[in-house]
């Protein structure tokens, strides 16, 4: 049972563990701890990751036999849409997702005769630098040491992302190739100059009157900046924008 299933005791056990030449009953300096595990313990949308169901496979044996060498499986798909955005859970998951895959890799199960591709979509969502107050920040490094040195292993990573200014530094600047659609923000603009380095005032200012569909390509394997037009897929997305006025005319 984790410390999440044992709030009653909770007390006891930091007591013991930090009392140290305090009165029995002073711990007056864990109850900032004791109240937040509390707070956390009685939230609905946080079950899921302190009532763990056993009869589940978890994450981390999941990742270890998708890596065996006996996996048939080419592709595995986490959908991460259900998990919270409170107490950052969504950026300490995939980070912590993050820091298995980097293990695995460094073991060899991940390499160059057997590489692995992470794709995120929506990364923005997930990828942050710290979590946490001034006192007690949490680096969550794990994918900017994939974007470093996840290469030599075969482990790499593609992220799609509509803000770029919220993708840690660290990460986007270890991005070898960018597939740039428009971007009507400054802020936005100016980290993708930051991280392609050496892109030209022409090149960049298309990219705020890229057309649907249009992208600008960028990146090492490019001799220079090249705009591209997508094919549509023969699936098209329903991605439509709602007709109000439609909806809203009274005949």
């Amino acid at each position: 049972m984790s410390v999440f299933g044992q709030t009653a005791e909770l007390r006891q056990i930091l007591t013991q563990q930090y009392g140290g030449g305090r009165a029995d009953n002073d711990v007056g300096h864990c109850l900032n701890l004791i109240s937040r595990i509390k707070s956390y313990s009685g939230n609905k949308n946080l079950e899921w990751m302190i009532d763990v169901d056993h009869t589940l496979k978890t994450i981390p044996n999941l990742i270890d036999e998708f890596c065996g060498v006996d996996c048939k499986s080419k592709i595995i798909r986490l959908d991460l849409s259900e998990v919270p955005f409170e107490a950052n859970s969504r950026e300490i998951l995939v980070n912590a997702i993050g820091r298995k895959l980097l293990s695995v890799a460094r073991k060899g199960f991940i390499s160059h005769e057997r590489p692995l591709l992470i794709f995120i979509d929506e990364a923005h969502q997930f990828l942050n630098k710290k979590v946490g107050e001034d006192s007690n920040k949490f680096e969550l490094d794990a994918f900017g040491n994939i974007a470093k040195e996840g290469r030599k292993y075969g482990l790499n990573t593609i992220i799609a992302t509509q803000r770029p200014r919220d993708i840690p530094e660290d990460v986007l600047s270890q991005i070898g190739t960018l597939i740039v659609h428009r971007l009507t923000n400054q802020l936005d603009q100016d980290i993708v100059k930051k991280a392609v380095g050496a892109i030209d005032q022409r090149s960049a200012s298309f990219l705020p009157v890229l057309g649907q569909g249009e992208a600008l390509m960028l990146g090492v394997d490019f001799p220079f900046p090249m705009t591209v037009k997508m094919k549509k897929p023969l699936n098209v997305p329903n991605s439509k924008n709602a007709n109000f006025s439609g909806s809203w005319k009274v005949d």
